[in-house]
């Protein structure tokens, strides 16, 4: 067995903790991976990760850099956030990892605010992962872009398509445009989607950042990949039709965003079986 297979097996075991399904976990990490191999990162690489979370994509990230490279894995989280292992739980269980847990350093701060705080500081490559959405806003994203400028020689991004040509994806596309939706008229969101873009969206952020678009492409998860159920799952929840109703005071805004969650759960209750994520888009960008 090479010492990535063993590597993936160690994680899932350790993922299997706080996901609670060994297929989750391997879904899981096998799209991290995937991931990683299409950031082009290399042996002995500095990677700055913003938004790493539970690190799910560090651990990807730390055995692709090798024992020559190194992962700073960067995210605001307070350490309670999380289920139903903690953000501090699944980060300090890779610690443990005897290959890998040398190889990252855990950061909680807000991006902007940690590269502000170490301006000495300077990798060879950023790597956003599926985090945007989380940010507070676009603006917020492109200053975070401005300021990877002259402190890493590329950036890679990773965010979910928001589109798809298969049909069982179409209830994720539509749950995550609905929920961006909410949280248009929610200062307080802190669930897993606040800024919904797209990657057209994003190129313009990071052109106007000063990123050089070099490549992009799409990559499909496989139907164990959890996020579709996940989101529709979240829209299907009494709690959100009530938030609609509490938190947008505009009629017509209101009937919207009902009407987006109506069509969410319509698609969904239409399919035979699963539904499955949408694809996700990567971009490789020059600083």
């Amino acid at each position: 067995m090479s010492d990535k297979e063993l590597t993936r097996d160690v994680l899932v075991e350790l993922f299997t903790k706080y996901h609670g399904h060994a297929a989750v976990s391997k879904a899981q990490l096998a799209h991290r991976f995937a991931l990683v191999d299409a950031f082009a990162i290399k042996a002995g690489d500095r990677v700055l990760e913003l938004g790493c979370g539970q690190g799910d994509c560090t651990a990807a990230l730390a055995q692709h850099v090798g024992p020559n490279g190194h992962v700073t894995a960067v995210d605001p989280a307070p350490a309670g956030y999380g289920s139903p292992l903690t953000v501090h739980e699944a980060q300090d269980l890779l610690s443990t990892d005897p290959h890998l847990g040398a190889r990252i350093t855990w950061i909680r701060d807000a991006p902007i605010s940690y590269l502000a705080s170490n301006t000495d500081e300077k990798w060879d490559v950023a790597v956003l992962a599926q985090c945007l959405w989380y940010f507070a806003s676009p603006t917020v994203i492109r200053e975070t872009l401005q300021a990877l400028v002259g402190r890493v020689k590329r950036v890679a991004i990773a965010e979910f398509a928001l589109s798809t040509n298969e049909e069982r994806a179409v209830p994720h596309v539509l749950a995550a445009l609905t929920q961006g939706a909410l949280a248009v008229f929610d200062p307080t969101n802190t669930s897993n989607i606040r800024t919904c873009v797209g990657p057209e969206s994003i190129k313009t952020l990071a052109s106007e950042a000063g990123l050089k678009l070099v490549e992009e492409r799409l990559i499909t998860p496989a139907q164990e990949y959890q996020d579709a159920g996940w989101e529709i799952g979240a829209v299907r929840d009494e709690g959100f039709g009530k938030s609609i109703d509490t938190l947008i005071p505009d009629e017509r805004a209101r009937a919207y965003v009902h009407t987006m969650r109506r069509a969410t759960l319509d698609a969904r209750d239409s399919l035979q079986g699963k539904p499955r994520s949408m694809d996700v888009w990567v971009a490789l960008f020059d600083v």
